[in-house]
């Protein structure tokens, strides 16, 4: 019984691990914007790049892209939503 007290403990201690981790992924992208004409923003760009989406420009709004990227830098194993830059799947 006391052993699954502990792995209860453990997983809860990595879990909280992991948030903190996608929290400071967060925070770190606080200030990012897009670039106003053709151009784009280059950090967006990687956030797609990273998890395989199709994404061209920052011209496409990109909070479900970031969301995402969050999710996915702090849960690698987590299975993200089938369209990632969808706001509603999150």
């Amino acid at each position: 019984m006391a052993e699954g007290v502990v792995r209860r403990v453990q997983l809860v201690a990595e879990m909280s691990d992991r948030r903190a981790t996608g929290n400071h992924e967060a925070l770190r992208l606080v200030g990012t914007k897009e670039i106003e004409g053709p151009a784009s923003n280059r950090h967006i760009l990687e956030m797609a790049d990273r998890l395989d989406v199709a994404y061209e420009n920052d011209d496409i709004p990109w909070c479900g892209l970031f969301a995402g990227h969050c999710v996915g830098a702090s849960l690698p194993d987590e299975v993200l939503p089938t369209v990632v830059l969808r706001a509603r799947a999150w």
